[in-house]
């Protein structure tokens, strides 16, 4: 009969090299997008353009794309926070503009 051994077996300091070099490498946006994109290839290659696998993969090569993008410019001003930054430069034209305009008559909303 062979009997094998299942225990662990402890080395000293070749833990502690395995797990810096786990913790160390963590891969970058782009290496990300190029392997997402090589996947994506070979996923149409293999299965055809109308499988739903690669389908996935392009969608998923498409994500990485707009992250990217994002990565590079995250500053993007949404509509909301633009208009409170136009309301605070220009509040004393829009308070004059407001001051000088005509009151609304009434009659001329009820032909509306």
């Amino acid at each position: 009969m062979l009997y094998t051994t299942t225990a662990a077996v402890n080395v000293p300091g070749l833990s502690a090299l395995f797990t810096e070099a786990e913790d160390s490498y963590t891969p970058g946006m782009d290496t990300t997008f190029k392997a997402t994109l090589e996947h994506a290839r070979r996923m149409t290659t293999m299965f055809g353009v109308d499988n739903p696998k690669a389908a996935v993969a392009w969608e998923m090569v498409a994500e990485l794309q707009t992250a990217r993008v994002r990565s590079a410019c995250p500053r993007i001003v949404t509509p909301r926070a633009a208009f409170v930054q136009y309301y605070k430069e220009n509040q004393s034209d829009l308070h004059a503009e407001m001051e000088n305009t005509a009151p609304v008559e009434s009659a001329s909303l009820e032909a509306c």
